[in-house]
């Protein structure tokens, strides 16, 4: 989906600890900070719109690749970030750690500590690109989670998570819900991505857009169950009824990561994390 000013949800499966200092609590509201456009409002003023104008009911921001004037402008908030490497960012930040180490030097660390001008800061979240798998830069994805971790590690940055964000091509089955089984042509980049997140305790960014699934099958896509309006069972799931698509395709994605693991000694303990990063099913007036 291109970049742009959109509404997303962030469901979180595992419960943050409460002191915690960038603590996310499930179904807090943010908005997808694209800066493709004209006549584009400056970072300050949507900073100050967010903070001042709305106080702080969007407290989180996700951006799709780091601009300094956007940084800035969040550090002197107290706005929650997820921020991006961009798509064509992903080749030599895999295959370079001294790549991974200017980036976190450059885009990082200057605006999460105090003292040096800029303010602090609250980064949360960095997704190595958004929507490339499948497609050619989806064997980058791994290799360069792996390097950004690798430098927050070293330069002793805490409580940042490193995670990518997946649409629901990366999907290969996903009806019903618990059949959730990720595209064969990406299957076993996004099983070893599962067992990175599920190793490091981090969430996997999804991108659900029942909208899309509407569109494309309206014969058999209601559009009351698209919408959240539906009073029956769309979809009857062995023990499990679903009301709504949003929720059959979240679980989708549950199942597939589980699959993923199956192989894992540690999957009967394993709690999956996902973070919506982008739908269309919200209505804001």
């Amino acid at each position: 989906m291109a970049p742009g000013l959109r509404i997303w949800i962030l469901l979180l499966a595992l419960t943050l600890a409460i002191s915690h200092p960038y603590v996310i609590f499930s179904a807090d509201i943010g908005i997808n900070y694209g800066r493709l456009g004209n006549d584009l409002p400056p970072p300050d003023r949507v900073v100050d719109f967010l903070v001042n104008k709305l106080g702080y009911k969007i407290p989180l921001v996700r951006l799709f690749d780091p601009e300094p004037q956007v940084l800035s402008a969040l550090a002197q908030s107290n706005l929650i970030v997820t921020l991006g490497v961009k798509n064509e960012d992903l080749a030599p930040m895999a295959s370079s750690i001294d790549f991974a180490r200017n980036w976190i030097r450059q885009f990082v660390t200057p605006y999460i500590n105090k003292g040096t001008g800029n303010g602090t800061l609250r980064l949360r979240y960095i997704t190595a690109g958004n929507e490339v798998i499948p497609g050619t830069e989806a064997i980058y994805v791994l290799p360069a989670m792996r390097n950004i971790r690798q430098v927050l590690t070293e330069e002793q940055i805490p409580y940042v998570s490193v995670s990518t964000v997946v649409a629901a091509t990366a999907l290969g089955v996903s009806y019903p819900p618990s059949a959730g089984s990720f595209n064969p042509e990406v299957a076993g980049i996004m099983n070893d991505i599962s067992n990175f997140l599920y190793t490091t305790g981090e969430p996997l960014m999804i991108n659900v857009y029942p909208y899309f699934a509407l569109v494309s099958d309206p014969i058999h896509v209601p559009l009351d169950y698209a919408l959240f309006q539906s009073t029956t069972p769309g979809v009857r799931d062995g023990d499990r009824q679903y009301f709504n698509l949003f929720d059959a395709m979240v679980d989708a994605f549950v199942a597939a990561m589980a699959r993923a693991m199956v192989n894992s000694l540690e999957m009967r303990k394993a709690s999956l994390r996902q973070i919506l990063s982008e739908t269309m099913n919200i209505i804001v007036s």
